[in-house]
């Protein structure tokens, strides 16, 4: 029973902390994609382990004479630690995706000066404002790539918000053309592209840079 409890105990540490542990992680340097995984596969560890405890516990009972009842409780028990888990934290579309668009066509803004990820993004965007703590991260594990983070707009004062939140540590600038650069984003808001020698070869909506994404850019020398 003792064991039962711990693993309880254990599981419902690992729900409450669910987000820290997956930032620990990348804060020491493992792949997006594992740093993700990880709380979930803990879950369902515990309830394997919660699973066959439980069948030592109850087999000594008289519900282990009544099959359906035994197994029913064994199944609870196995899953109900990821159910509970994913409830809390629950895995969006996109969460682990890779795949965008390659970019095959010539239409370029004039607004691409540095060969690495440009982040495009338009004014007062909770979206795009929330993307900023993850490129920080990403700069922090891979200083040589180039971040910029190009805002759809006209008026220096609408990216105060932005720029106090980046804190110097990538570039922020006004796009030089707004509305074609809009365009090319294809309307959503933040968009992911790659950029080499100075021209978008791919691109990502927020909905598909997952952490897939982010490892092979990390992989990627794209300033070379």
């Amino acid at each position: 029973m003792k064991k039962i409890l711990v693993l309880l105990f254990l599981s419902l540490i690992t729900i409450l902390f669910f987000e820290s542990i997956e930032e620990w992680m990348v804060d020491h340097s493992f792949s997006w994609t594992t740093s993700k995984i990880i709380p979930y596969l803990l879950l369902v560890i515990f309830g394997f382990l919660l699973s066959i405890f439980s069948h030592i516990f109850f087999k000594t009972k008289r519900v282990a004479n009544k099959p359906l009842i035994f197994w029913s409780i064994k199944i609870l028990v196995f899953i109900l630690p990821f159910m509970v888990g994913f409830a809390f934290h629950p895995i969006y579309q996109g969460d682990f995706s890779k795949d965008g668009f390659q970019v095959h066509h010539n239409f370029s803004p004039n607004d691409f000066k540095n060969d690495g990820l440009s982040v495009i993004a338009i004014p007062n965007c909770p979206y795009c404002f929330e993307t900023i703590k993850k490129l920080k991260k990403i700069k922090k594990r891979t200083p040589q790539l180039k971040i910029d983070f190009i805002v759809c707009a006209t008026s220096e004062k609408v990216i105060k918000n932005y720029t106090k939140e980046i804190g110097g540590q990538f570039e922020i600038r006004l796009s030089k053309s707004p509305n074609d650069l809009a365009k090319m984003a294809r309307l959503t808001f933040p968009s992911f592209l790659l950029i080499k020698e100075k021209k978008p070869i791919y691109y990502w909506s927020n909905d598909q840079f997952g952490v897939r994404a982010i490892d092979e850019i990390e992989k990627k020398d794209v300033n070379k």
